[in-house]
């Protein structure tokens, strides 16, 4: 598949089954690419503002920042404000 872009994904959930499930499904898929994952909010953050994936697979009720905040602040990096 030359010359076909990839898109960029991180994974943040706080279950590491779910985080497993799903990285092995975007591995299959050769237009994905799995960047990065976090355990919760306040880590995705962080990687957020230094990998700069194209989608966020996020988990909405996490320990520490839930996935509604986590959206907004990650909002705001990928925005560079």
């Amino acid at each position: 598949m030359m010359g076909q872009e990839t898109t960029r994904v991180m994974i943040v959930d706080d279950h590491a089954m779910v985080r497993r499930g799903l990285a092995a499904m975007l591995r299959a898929k050769a237009d994905l690419e799995l960047v990065a994952e976090a355990q919760h909010g306040r880590e995705a953050l962080k990687l957020c503002d230094s990998i700069r994936p194209d989608v966020i697979l996020m988990d909405l009720v996490m320990p520490q920042m839930d996935g509604p905040t986590t959206i907004r602040a990650a909002s705001i990096i990928m925005a560079g404000v």
